[in-house]
């Protein structure tokens, strides 16, 4: 039963963190727009903006300090996020900024 629970709790920590990378990288303008629009959604935004980065910069004590080093992430992340939305401009294509869910091999998505 502990080793369910802790498998389980590690599959939505990665699952959440995969949620974070995917707003502050290639949603970021849509996400941007929910914490003009919806002051509630501020506070997780701003975590998932800043938790990951913040956890990675202490497992590896990058350059700077941890602030430079959000700061820094940021400023990555929207440049990347506008290359992926001018590209779909571009291409008249979104299918690189559509979700993809998908479930364990093998089984049927639910």
């Amino acid at each position: 039963a502990q080793e369910s629970v802790r498998l389980a709790g590690l599959g939505h920590l990665h699952a959440g963190r995969q949620v974070a990378g995917t707003l502050t990288r290639a949603w970021w303008p849509v996400a941007l727009l929910v914490a003009l629009l919806v002051p509630r959604a501020r506070p997780a935004l701003l975590a998932a903006a800043t938790v990951p980065a913040a956890f990675d910069w202490l497992g590896r004590r990058g350059p700077g300090s941890l602030p430079q080093y959000i700061a820094l992430r940021l400023v990555d992340d929207a440049a990347y996020g506008a290359g992926v939305w001018l590209g779909a401009i571009e291409q008249r294509s979104f299918g690189a900024l559509a979700p993809r869910f998908t479930n364990w091999p093998g089984r049927a998505a639910g």
